[in-house]
């Protein structure tokens, strides 16, 4: 028998050996790969939990400032309704304090009238009293005047009697 035939089981066991270290080799190596991969997936895993955490939390405030700018938008639009209503008065009273002034630039111009009127009456009036004082004292005059006559001509009519009876 030849080398190879003796030797034949010891081949077969270093080919035996060897197939088994090349299996157990790859088992190892892909078990460390594997085991990489695991962790490389679990590091993955946590990244992408985390990430939806905070894809949750960017939604959560996203929906908060939507709703605050909605609230916001609503307060600007109730603001400018309450403007433009607050501009509408100012115009409306800025137009009745306008008639205002013009009523009372009116009447104070009526009173001032009024009052020259006044002076011009009291004027006319002390006038018409004086004169009436005067002509009340001309009418005693007058009257004293008459009273004097009259007694001359009771006077005359007595005389005249008196030498017409007698």
């Amino acid at each position: 028998m030849s080398y190879l035939g003796k030797h034949i089981n010891l081949i077969l066991l270093l080919v035996l050996l060897l197939v088994v270290g090349g299996i157990a080799g790859t088992t190892v190596f892909y078990q460390q790969v594997l085991s990489q991969r695991t962790t490389d997936y679990e590091t993955t895993t946590n990244t992408l939990a985390s990430c939806e955490t905070q894809l949750a939390n960017y939604k959560d405030q996203l929906q908060r400032r939507e709703s605050e700018l909605n609230n916001t938008a609503q307060d600007i639009q109730k603001y400018d309704r309450i403007y433009e209503s607050c501009q509408a008065e100012l115009i409306d009273t800025k137009q009745s304090l306008d008639e205002r002034q013009q009523q009372l630039t009116s009447v104070t111009l009526q009173k001032e009238q009024f009052k020259a009127r006044l002076a011009q009456v009291q004027s006319e009036l002390d006038q018409a009293r004086e004169l009436a004082g005067r002509l009340n004292t001309r009418i005693s005059e007058l009257e004293d005047d008459i009273d004097t006559l009259q007694s001359r001509i009771n006077s005359c009519e007595d005389q005249l009697d008196a030498c017409q009876g007698g």
